[in-house]
């Protein structure tokens, strides 16, 4: 649903086929439809689960795979006929949340937005930031850079950690840390400075988003210095 690097989770298969001769199940994926549910405010999913329960003959069989974030979709493959012998229920189940955390630019609204752990919260209320791009998230990439008071774009990668990255928002002086995901999947990873650093008190927030749109346009979108007039919109409600 954002991209590439999404991870939906689908139930597939037939409930009832009948085994007195040779037989093919076709579990086609591309057949698969959305399974999803609207409020009347926007939300975020916290907690997912699709589930199905099978009766017949006097026995019970069910089961169920359930997720918190780091599936951003539900999926079904529907059924071609109502089962004939015994009873079949397919439920899917969510948790929905006021989102902590909403960020917009000029051109975009990003709606995969997850606050990461070991971060300290915004206080509740609507932010306009200059935004601008610093690389890998290394110290070293802050040279130059005048982060203090913006929003901060950087890349997770496997060179430098989630710790180093907020310790050098922070050293930097970064109102809030954006990190572009690079891995399928929506995970909660700890931002937590280590005991050495100072705490985070200059970096009130952590996020992570998937968007390939916003990846790919980083360096024309999102400035290497303060001059350019780009601009982040937030809002929290913590």
């Amino acid at each position: 649903m954002h991209g590439p690097h999404s991870m939906g989770m689908a139930l597939l298969g037939d409930p009832e086929v009948r085994l007195d001769r040779d037989a093919t199940v076709t579990m086609d994926a591309a057949k698969v439809r959305r399974v999803d549910m609207t409020a009347p405010q926007p939300t975020e999913a916290t907690y997912q689960r699709l589930e199905y329960s099978r009766a017949m003959g006097g026995g019970v069989w069910r089961d169920y795979m359930e997720t918190q974030t780091s599936y951003d979709s539900l999926w079904a493959q529907p059924t071609t006929d109502k089962v004939t012998h015994g009873d079949f229920y397919f439920g899917a189940r969510w948790r929905r949340e006021q989102p902590v955390l909403e960020v917009s630019t000029t051109t975009s609204d990003f709606t995969d937005v997850l606050r990461q752990a070991g971060v300290t919260p915004l206080p509740r209320g609507d932010y306009k930031l200059p935004m601008i791009a610093a690389g890998d998230g290394a110290s070293t990439d802050y040279a130059g850079l005048e982060a203090r008071g913006k929003a901060v774009v950087v890349r997770r990668n496997d060179v430098v950690s989630d710790a180093d990255q907020a310790a050098a928002a922070v050293t930097a002086g970064a109102r809030l840390l954006l990190v572009v995901n690079n891995q399928p999947g929506r995970a909660v990873r700890s931002y937590a400075i280590a005991p050495r650093h100072p705490p985070p008190s200059t970096l009130p927030s952590s996020v992570r988003t998937r968007a390939p749109g916003f990846s790919a346009r980083l360096p024309a979108a999102v400035p290497r210095s303060g001059s350019d007039p780009s601009r982040t919109a937030l809002t929290s409600t913590t």
